[in-house]
């Protein structure tokens, strides 16, 4: 499941049709928000953003599990907080 893949495609197919240039030059760029954030109930410094159920679950078994996390499932790039764009994340795409 990807959010927001229907206004992702109807981007991409403005700019292919107005602003072909954007694209051929390298200048489009996709964010793909996490789906969730994993928070160690003992250590709130230790945390992972997950971008699939599977990442979820791998990274729940990993702090121990359910007992000893805390999950905060993301709908949209409206709920991050404007320090994750800050940061340097492996979830961005380019169109």
């Amino acid at each position: 499941m990807v959010d927001g893949l229907h206004i992702r495609c109807l981007w991409i197919a403005y700019c292919y049709k107005y602003h072909k240039e954007l694209i051929k030059n390298g200048h489009v760029y996709i964010s793909q928000p996490p789906l969730y954030l994993i928070v160690n109930k003992y250590n709130k410094k230790e945390f992972k953003y997950c971008y699939s159920d599977e990442e979820k679950e791998l990274t729940v078994s990993e702090f121990g599990g359910y007992s000893q996390v805390l999950i905060q499932r993301y709908k949209g790039l409206t709920l991050l907080a404007l320090t994750y764009f800050s940061q340097n994340h492996e979830g961005y795409a380019i169109a």
